[in-house]
């Protein structure tokens, strides 16, 4: 879950205050939506260090951004010009490029990728605990505007969450990952039990064929999520949330309607809203600087991928499989 602890902020330096000075280790399918937001928030980040693990793209990249280029992540990490550093690619070093990038014990955001176990990010979330690392998945889904607005509305309106329905396609793994995390968050919830059942009837060859339900715990009673097989572009896709006091229709992103207890329907278009991944650098951002704000951890990732460990384990034997992590298979 989002933690709370204060992370001290670094030793001022020659440049503004307000600006955070960022080490970029890999660029990654998604950079060029990275660099979009670097660029709204420049007045708050810039890059001045580059690294990808094809030395011609990190060169080309660090000239573009008028940053230094360096051929090593250890190096980069250790560079005083660099206050916190952001993950982009972790390229063939996998979890080794994350425990090298937190090495020096600056503040590292990391956009998730499919490399170790549930106990292997828990490890790594573990270690930054006790070192008072702040190591951060970039889980920008959380973060939509739909997903805000969803927060507010069962914080103030429509109370707690009991059922949550996403459309998803279940066999891309790192999306199921962070669908299941994204309704971790919406329900803040356990996930205790999932059950992957299987559609028409017949066995399953993967988890697209199958609707996933999770179990959730909770002090007051058992909640619930279904991952149904569908087609959405974006994590968590369309999704259906049941609460106390009336329900929620998130239709995309930018996108949601609800309804209370009068049952009137309201329609709310939030394109004015910032993209999640601009909220995500700016919450980062609070917490270098040494604010208070709730960011999630590789807790909340390893979580995840134990849920979808859960998931495919129920799809082989065809039973409800508790979410204990690597000890469940």
């Amino acid at each position: 879950m989002a933690r709370l602890d204060r992370v001290p902020p670094h030793p001022s330096r020659s440049e503004p205050l307000n600006v955070i000075r960022v080490g970029l280790i890999g660029l990654g399918d998604d950079w060029d939506v990275f660099r979009a937001a670097l660029d709204r928030s420049r007045e708050r980040v810039r890059v001045v260090a580059v690294h990808d693990a094809v030395a011609a793209i990190g060169r080309v990249t660090a000239e573009e951004l008028s940053a230094t280029h360096f051929d090593g992540i250890r190096v980069l990490v250790e560079s005083p010009k660099v206050d916190a550093v952001f993950v982009n690619d972790l390229g063939p070093l996998g979890l080794s490029a994350i425990r090298l990038a937190s090495s020096s014990g600056k503040p590292v955001l990391v956009r998730p990728q499919l490399v170790g176990s549930g106990n292997d990010l828990r490890g790594l979330a573990t270690q930054a605990r006790e070192s008072s690392r702040l190591l951060v998945p970039a889980l920008g889904h959380r973060y939509s505007p739909s997903t805000g607005r969803l927060r507010e509305l069962t914080a103030t309106t429509l109370g707690h969450p009991r059922r949550v329905r996403v459309d998803v396609s279940g066999a891309n793994p790192l999306r199921l990952a962070e669908v299941c995390d994204w309704c971790v968050y919406v329900l803040q919830a356990t996930p205790v039990l999932v059950r992957a059942e299987p559609l028409n009837g017949q066995v399953p060859e993967n988890l697209d064929d199958c609707r996933i339900e999770i179990e959730f715990a909770t002090r007051r009673r058992s909640v619930f999520a279904t991952l149904e097989p569908g087609n959405g572009n974006t994590a968590p896709g369309t999704a259906s949330v049941t609460c106390e006091n009336g329900s929620v229709e998130v239709e995309t992103p930018r996108r949601l309607f609800w309804r209370g207890r009068n049952g009137s329907r309201v329609a709310e278009n939030l394109d004015d809203e910032r993209a999640e991944t601009d909220v995500m650098l700016d919450q980062f951002c609070r917490r270098v600087v040494g604010g208070l704000v709730p960011v999630p951890d590789f807790e909340d990732l390893g979580r995840a991928l134990d849920v979808c460990r859960a998931a495919e384990l129920s799809r082989q034997s065809g039973e409800a499989v508790p979410v204990e992590g690597e000890t469940c298979g």
